[in-house]
């Protein structure tokens, strides 16, 4: 067992185990005194000697990275997030039922909606509560995993199945379908990812008719190009690593945007 003293905002490690106690106790006698002359204690814990703490440095990877203890940084010129990853309020201001699995960017209608990275269109459905949505097959992440994303709520798409799009690209327009219960009456963009997509679409509605993970998605903002929670813009002229994601709305910044 360890004993722990802090004193003066440090902490000062004693090893009592019985094992390498010493037999006069002298040693923890005078230790004892030096602690109570130097430094005001101010709490005492114990802890099992196995449970200190050991950090090391971790490669970049979605799985080690913190989800929640990062506010995410919004450039000058990108669209507001008016819903977050994770949050239990949905645009309209009304409780979610589960934490939210995406991103809802607001802009007016007809903003350019772009790829957040190279890939495949998977299909492009008007789904009965999302409206239309474009499915994107994005390849591996950094982990080596498969990575899908919707566009969701779209107002135009200029992408068919089976087109493969850069990033970048422009792959649709911000809706303004307010009628759809998914949309919350608000005209935005949903951006979700997944893992795993679904081939049979029998009973299923919303995210869930194109992602079977719809309620384990990943958290996007740990792919940005430019470091996890640093929303990047897509800038035409710049390169980005491979497995990273650029920002689904074209920033103001930027007009000009490869067409399909």
């Amino acid at each position: 067992m360890i004993r722990v003293i802090q004193c003066l905002d440090q902490h000062i490690w004693i090893n009592i185990n019985p094992a390498n106690r010493p037999q006069p106790g002298f040693l923890l006698i005078g230790i004892a005194v030096i602690l109570l002359v130097s430094c005001q204690q101010k709490t005492v814990v114990t802890v099992p000697e196995n449970s200190r703490k050991i950090t090391q440095e971790k490669s970049f990877s979605s799985k080690t990275l913190p989800e929640k203890s990062k506010k995410v940084q919004l450039p000058a010129g990108a669209p507001e997030i008016i819903s977050d990853f994770g949050s239990l309020i949905g645009v309209n201001g009304k409780k979610r039922k589960i934490p939210h699995q995406g991103i809802d960017i607001h802009d007016h209608p007809e903003t350019p909606i772009l790829a957040a990275r190279d890939g495949s269109v998977l299909e492009v459905h008007d789904e009965k509560c999302w409206g239309l949505t474009v499915a994107i097959d994005h390849g591996p992440d950094p982990d080596g995993e498969k990575l899908y994303a919707l566009y969701g709520h779209l107002g135009a798409h200029s992408v068919e199945q089976g087109t493969k799009v850069k990033r970048g690209q422009k792959i649709g327009e911000m809706g303004d379908d307010l009628k759809r219960n998914c949309t919350g009456g608000v005209g935005h963009l949903h951006f979700q990812l997944g893992r795993r997509y679904r081939t049979s679409k029998q009973r299923w509605w919303g995210s869930a008719y194109f992602l079977e993970d719809y309620k384990d998605a990943p958290n996007p903002h740990l792919y940005w190009a430019d470091g996890p929670f640093q929303v990047t813009c897509f800038e035409p002229q710049k390169t980005y690593p491979p497995h990273s994601l650029t920002y689904p709305v074209q920033c103001r910044f930027f007009e000009d945007v490869p067409s399909s």
